[in-house]
């Protein structure tokens, strides 16, 4: 009887029983799923596809798309977002408009003050070019304005801010007729011919006579 009762014991031996506890290979314990966002996405995924398409995601090829499909849309998302910020950056929009401006202002600042726009003219004259002459000849009565300070040249003025700055009626008169042959042929595209042209370059020489009377050298 003793002997059966020590063998017993031995059985259920205390230290015995809380080594195997701390052995991981005999916790049957439940380990509660921890829940967050993305776990989140997927089942809501994985929900949506089975209201679809039903529980058809036994087939391999299924399941893959299935798996992925989730990287895939998180993927797509962040693109979309680099190239939304890359498009709208209000840094790289006032760049652009910058060299955009800086090279207009440049090519008209270089024919007005450094070039000789009668000689230009002259020479597109010469080669037929008479959309490009009345650039160059309107640019110089614009040049003359200015040096004789009759209006003040600034970039960022219209040609009928120009005019309005004129004090001589009919000085203004006739830059007025030229500003708009101007606006007509250039930024228009008007048509014309060498006839029309032509009667356009007498309104520029009488322009021209009427800025090299007394009166005007004085303004």
């Amino acid at each position: 009887m003793s002997s059966f009762v020590n063998q017993d014991k031995g059985i259920f031996d205390k230290e015995k029983l809380d080594e195997l506890k701390a052995d991981d290979d005999y916790d049957y314990s439940i380990e509660e799923s921890q829940t967050n966002w993305w776990t989140t996405f997927k089942d809501w995924i994985a929900t949506k596809w089975r209201n679809l398409f039903g529980d058809s995601l036994d087939s391999s090829f299924w399941f893959f798309i299935f798996k992925v499909l989730p990287y895939l849309i998180l993927g797509a998302a962040l693109i979309f977002i680099v190239w939304f910020i890359a498009r709208s950056n209000p840094g790289n929009q006032i760049m652009r408009q910058h060299d955009a401006s800086k090279v207009t202002i440049t090519e008209e600042e270089e024919l007005l003050m450094t070039r000789n726009l009668e000689k230009m003219a002259d020479e597109a004259i010469e080669n037929q070019q008479f959309r490009l002459a009345i650039r160059y000849l309107y640019l110089n009565s614009i040049k003359r304005l200015d040096l004789k300070d009759i209006i003040k040249y600034a970039n960022d003025k219209t040609n009928f801010e120009y005019l309005k700055e004129i004090e001589f009626k009919e000085l203004s008169k006739i830059f007025k007729h030229l500003t708009i042959a101007y606006e007509q042929t250039w930024y228009g595209q008007m048509q014309f011919d060498e006839v029309y042209f032509q009667n356009l370059q007498q309104q520029y020489e009488t322009f021209h006579k009427h800025l090299d009377q007394k009166q005007y050298a004085q303004a």
